[in-house]
């Protein structure tokens, strides 16, 4: 008899409602047909017990006994060993695991034991694993530099401020650097950068300063993008720094292809403000000193500019 003529027998025979009448049939059938060949009823010690997979929906499995060598094949066609269980129903509580019943387990570790600053993939004390994250606004898993904790590594000084002249400037977690002003100020822009983050509603930008409303009375959004084709938010936005200035340019709540350029004092207070045709959603701002001009690359890496002179202006 084939793979596929026993295959037939076991899924007739599972449209039995009992198991065991189904063992009682085909063990038998095994039996008898044993002792034609044997002339012993008993099993030979290299029979394996083992889960057959019937195909039936009813009756899923049934157990037999093959001989050893014919266990490769019944594992290729989806066969389990069997000690005592062949599914979860047979083990009451419990689980069937490689054909053996395992007890019932209660988890010992769960997502309610996580503390928010030891962070990774723990056991739950059975089969499971818990994946616990960070608290903090700004902590991410190994953050700190060490693998397991919470944390977030911040722009130093000179990181964040770079060579701006005033201003303030978010590390990146959440600690404010204000830009000192060492030297005489050329009036030669710079840009920096500051966290993409916006808080009351979206009416304050990464600074904690005011984004005020354009001239239809309708709030202008800080946008800040990956790449010219993108909309993943990106993590910083950039600014031009100015002897004290800080210029954010903010996109229009009815998506025109312009930059609104805001200009902000060491205070937050807005100094200036104007409507540059061009650009929209922004990813960067570079500087060209031969034209000096500021320019604010948005969507397709279409471009808003402002001259040096536009952004020293309030001075």
């Amino acid at each position: 008899m084939d793979m596929q003529d026993f295959d037939d027998l076991t899924r007739t025979l599972a449209t039995r409602k009992n198991r065991r009448g189904v063992l009682r049939v085909l063990g038998g059938a095994f039996a008898a047909a044993v002792a034609l060949r044997t002339g012993k009823a008993a099993a030979k010690p290299d029979k394996l017990a083992i889960c057959h997979a019937t195909g039936s929906a009813d009756n899923p499995w049934v157990v037999i006994e093959i001989a050893g060598p014919a266990w490769e094949a019944h594992r290729a066609h989806g066969d389990r060993p069997f000690i005592d269980c062949c599914s979860d129903a047979d083990c009451g509580s419990g689980a069937c695991i490689d054909g053996a019943c395992s007890a019932s387990c209660s988890p010992t570790f769960t997502v309610d034991d996580c503390d928010g600053v030891t962070c990774g993939a723990f056991s739950d004390g059975c089969d499971g694993t818990v994946t616990c994250g960070c608290a903090g606004d700004y902590d991410t898993c190994g953050g700190g530099g060490e693998d397991g904790q919470c944390g977030c590594s911040g722009m130093t000084y000179e990181q964040a401020c770079g060579d701006a002249c005033g201003g303030t400037v978010t590390d990146g977690c959440g600690t404010v650097h204000t830009c000192e002003c060492d030297v005489v100020c050329d009036g030669v822009p710079s840009v920096a950068y500051v966290a993409n983050t916006t808080s009351n509603g979206f009416t304050t930008n990464g600074s904690g300063w005011l984004i005020p409303l354009d001239e239809g009375g309708h709030q202008l959004r800080q946008e800040c993008f990956t790449g010219p084709n993108s909309f993943d938010e990106a993590a910083q936005c950039p600014v031009v720094t100015v002897c004290g200035l800080t210029y954010w340019a903010y996109t229009y709540w009815d998506n025109r292809n312009s930059f609104a350029i805001v200009g902000y004092d060491q205070t937050g207070t807005i100094v200036d403000r104007w409507e540059a045709p061009g650009g929209r959603y922004l990813w960067q701002i570079t500087l060209d000193e031969t034209n000096e001009l500021a320019i604010f690359w948005g969507q397709s890496n279409i471009t808003s500019t402002a001259t040096w002179s536009e952004l020293a202006a309030p001075l």
